[in-house]
């Protein structure tokens, strides 16, 4: 019931909230078919998958765990400046050894302080959730433009999640057949692009 108050596309399960993100989930009403989908599995069908082998079941779940696990782009993760691996690293082997909940609780925390110490150091710096908003109201427009400029003349810094959030529009305007330009980087922001595979 919770999309229906404005709830995240989420489950309790980690392995089917990925799926349905990874499958371009993004509105509640995905959680609730998702929601649906695994109700209707479980009355009409529950009683057949007791006859399913934990081995292929085990198999599954390896599977689902390496895609979930992004490995090539964790591993570029570490050529991220030390102050988001010391978010990273930590969130990750909690997430592992104890919990996700605990991980996402500890991650947030350090990359609040994280936060405050880049405010504190720059101004005018690309951070996830300002980046992430500019970008959706670019896809809230009506007009197609056959090319697009983001001038980042003012970015002085610039974090791992905030690349993903760019590599996520590259590859969106790419599909589109829009031609992306960005514009404007400082070298304190060239070469944490250039370790991340982001700029040649």
């Amino acid at each position: 019931m919770s999309p229906v108050f404005g709830g995240i596309p989420a489950t309790e399960a980690i392995a089917r909230n990925a799926t349905n993100i990874k499958n371009w989930g993004r509105t509640p009403i995905s959680g609730i078919i998702q929601a649906i989908t695994l109700m209707l599995i479980i009355l009409f069908f529950g009683k057949l998958s007791v006859a399913i082998p934990m081995a292929t079941l085990a198999a599954i779940l390896i599977v689902v765990s390496y895609n979930m696990s992004e490995l090539t782009y964790f591993i570029k993760l570490f050529k991220s400046p030390k102050s988001d691996v010391s978010v990273l690293l930590p969130t990750f082997l909690l997430t592992v050894f104890i919990d996700l909940t605990v991980a996402i609780e500890i991650g947030m925390v350090l990359s609040a302080f994280l936060f405050i110490k880049r405010m504190a150091d720059v101004t005018g710096g690309a951070f996830f959730r300002a980046t992430d908003k500019s970008i959706e109201s670019l896809f809230d427009i009506n007009y197609t433009p056959e090319v697009l400029i983001l001038k980042m003349n003012d970015v002085s810094v610039i974090d791992a999640t905030c690349f993903s959030t760019l590599k996520h529009v590259v590859r969106k305007y790419h599909h589109k057949k829009i031609t992306l330009i960005l514009s404007g980087f400082k070298n304190v922001v060239i070469n944490p692009l250039k370790n991340l595979g982001f700029l040649t």
